[in-house]
């Protein structure tokens, strides 16, 4: 009989609860992120003591390593198969990982639940029963607690970036992260006044319970029902030097001091980011845009498939979307036609607009225009001030989507378009 020594050597990140003698596919997955994970610390492995355990006499002993490729290799029973059939891929954002090799923050994507980024979840719809577009099985969510918006949405994709991939089946995990690296991933400034931000869209995260309700899943009466975030503190300076020793404290940028930590319920990893149903959203298209509507609308369109041409309700993704425009008249109507094709059009030619900006040079100039990498400056005397005034005048980004314009005449309230 096989058994587990289970000495687990100073350095080499916890094993996830696992079992030989009746493992299950969300346990394989586990097993192979965490394999994936302390691949770099194999040699450490080897220090296990194999001896001088009670009750391990008489059997095979594995060091953590060992029993973690048995589970990989375990052959699963016809009736654990069926059973987890839908759930292999993400019951612990392992394979997720967010799938680091395809969606990371560090190369330029996030991800979320595909159901999340489908009804108004992280917009200011102000309702708290929010379908989810395009659900077959009817799937809805209800939301308790402060409306959340694209923020929140920039700042969780952030902190599920930093998942080791194990975590406590009742607690969760806790997720050590740089609120400065943080900063610098969402392309904000790197200064107390975005820490306090970031402080506020922890605490609306920590205050809002979300209810997902399937009603054709395995429990329709029992909604699955958590809070993105359980707690939000900043690491003692003991604290650091401890996870620096130990080579797991997270990237930073140089200089950095200050690690916050955030406990992500296992509720989140087991049923937000389960069956492999997420979508992974571009950073850049994100930092380009500067309208909530638009955000939320290009992540409504990362969720589908590229080259499929599909007609959009206008009134159904102008409520999801948190599109405050009354509909009561005839001209309220046009004007959230134009303001939804508008964000389409947005979307297709990669170009936006930018906010105004100021920056003072210090020599003389002509007034010009030049292109700087992506980005357009228009630079123009201001006298008043005896300077010059450089203003940027669009950001630049792949085009996410193309619209399809339909011979004759169509309904003004259905857009067509297809993701690219």
């Amino acid at each position: 009989m096989t058994r587990y020594l289970g000495t687990r050597p100073q350095g080499l990140p916890r094993l996830p609860a696992l079992s030989l003698k009746r493992p299950t596919p969300a346990m394989q997955a586990a097993a192979r992120a965490w394999l994936s994970a302390t691949a770099a610390l194999a040699h450490l492995d080897g220090e296990t003591v194999a001896s001088g355990r009670p009750g391990l006499a008489g059997g095979e002993l594995l060091t953590d390593r060992e029993f973690a490729q048995r589970v990989c290799d375990a052959e699963l029973g016809e009736l654990d198969a069926l059973e987890n059939l839908e759930s292999v891929r993400a019951v612990s954002v392992c394979e997720a990982q967010l799938r680091r090799a395809e969606y990371d923050v560090r190369d330029g994507y996030g991800v979320m639940n595909t159901r999340f980024l489908r009804c108004g979840l992280f917009s200011s719809a102000q309702a708290e029963h929010l379908p989810v577009l395009r659900s077959r099985t009817g799937d809805w969510v209800l939301r308790r607690g402060k409306p959340l918006g694209q923020d929140h949405l920039d700042f969780m994709m952030a902190v599920l970036a930093g998942t080791s991939g194990q975590f406590d089946a009742k607690l969760g995990e806790a997720i050590v992260f740089s609120p400065y690296q943080v900063c610098e991933t969402l392309g904000m400034s790197k200064n107390h006044a975005a820490l306090a931000k970031l402080k506020e869209w922890a605490a609306d995260l920590m205050g809002t319970v979300i209810e997902l309700h399937e009603p054709e899943g395995p429990h329709p009466e029992r909604p699955t029902m958590s809070q993105f975030l359980g707690s939000l503190t900043t690491l003692t300076r003991e604290e650091v030097d401890a996870l620096r020793r130990a080579g797991t404290l997270p990237a930073a940028p140089s200089g950095t001091k200050v690690f916050w930590q955030v406990v992500v319920p296992a509720v989140v990893f087991t049923e937000f980011v389960k069956k492999g149903v997420f979508s992974g959203l571009r950073l850049d298209v994100r930092r380009a845009l500067n309208s909530p509507f638009q955000k939320w609308l290009a992540s409504y369109m990362s969720t589908h498939e590229p080259g499929r041409i599909l007609a959009f309700s206008i009134p159904e993704l102008a409520q999801a979307g948190g599109l405050h425009i009354s509909t009561a008249t005839e001209h309220g109507r046009k004007n959230q036609r134009r303001a939804v094709r508008e964000a389409f059009a947005v979307l297709e030619s990669g170009r936006v607009p930018m906010r105004r900006g100021r920056l003072k040079l210090s020599e003389d100039a002509a007034v010009l225009a030049r292109e700087e990498g992506e980005a357009v400056f228009e630079v123009r005397t201001g006298a008043a001030q005896g300077a010059y005034v450089s203003q940027p005048l669009e950001a630049t980004f792949k085009p996410l989507v193309r619209l399809v314009h339909p011979a004759g005449e169509s309904d003004p309230d259905t857009v067509f378009a297809m993701r690219v």
